[in-house]
């Protein structure tokens, strides 16, 4: 076997332990997305009905055992796993020279230091590659069933805040309507024409004027009138003073409009 191709295989393992170090603070900012819309969904449900309860309690109770799932898998996938690599520089010098002294001191013994410290390397090689490949396996299978976990529960999530929204909605009062009424009854004129006894419609109601000016049944003195008010102008800002409208009042302070 080719140390070349072990060198790969020995960096192509440690390299994976890095990338699979990175997926954490993915991990954890999704499972504080999904705590916080845990928290959401039971903070601001209100019970109604008790089916709608039920079912509400249904989805968080199987939220909740998804996420503390992924919890456990992440935290299984994180710590525990054991990694293998080649001693130190310093010590694989200590041992190389330790080698050629010792073939200097037997040149008649088997091979020399150098094809005894390839071999040396070739073998740690392997045996740390071994133990890496196989830790990095296993993380990142329970990394995968994390995810798998955290998607469920974000499925799940979303129909008990789903839920909760829409229990919002229900139980919130038509305000939509109300206000409609409200309005309708504002725009309705204050003053209506109804029937009297003989069939024949009535006036509005007039102001209540003083008894001087009102029609009498039998003749009286005239009386002095009060003088009439000045009348309001309506205007618009494009006209001219000209084209201005005058309100005019009637002798009972209604209004007519100008002849």
């Amino acid at each position: 076997m080719k140390r070349e191709f072990i060198e790969q295989l020995y960096f192509h393992e440690l390299g994976n332990r890095d990338r699979l170090d990175s997926r954490i603070p993915a991990l954890v900012a999704i499972l504080s997305v999904l705590g916080g819309m845990l928290y959401f969904s039971i903070h601001e449900f209100t019970p109604i009905a008790p089916w709608l309860t039920y079912t509400f309690l249904g989805l968080i109770g199987g939220c909740v055992a998804l996420y503390l799932a992924a919890i456990g898998m992440i935290y299984r996938g994180t710590f525990g796993h054991e990694y293998e690599r080649l001693p130190t520089a310093s010590v694989m010098r200590a041992h190389h020279t330790a080698l050629r002294k010792y073939y200097e001191s037997k040149p008649t013994e088997g091979c020399g230091a150098e094809e005894e410290f390839d071999d040396f390397l070739m073998r740690h090689m392997l045996g740390a590659t071994d133990r890496n490949t196989l830790a990095n396996l296993t993380r990142g299978a329970r990394y995968y069933k994390a995810m798998v976990l955290l998607a469920a529960c974000v499925i799940l999530a979303l129909v008990a805040s789903g839920t909760v929204l829409g229990v919002q909605k229900i139980a919130q009062p038509p305000e939509s309507n109300h206000r409609e009424d409200v309005m309708s009854n504002e725009q309705k004129p204050s003053e209506s024409v109804s029937p009297t006894a003989s069939g024949q419609p009535t006036s509005p109601a007039s102001p209540a004027q003083p008894e001087s000016i009102q029609p009498a049944t039998q003749p009286v003195a005239p009386a002095a009138t009060k003088p009439a008010e000045p009348d309001n102008i309506v205007f618009k800002g494009n006209q001219e003073p000209s084209a201005n409208r005058v309100i005019l009042h009637d002798d009972q302070g209604k209004r007519k409009e100008p002849k």
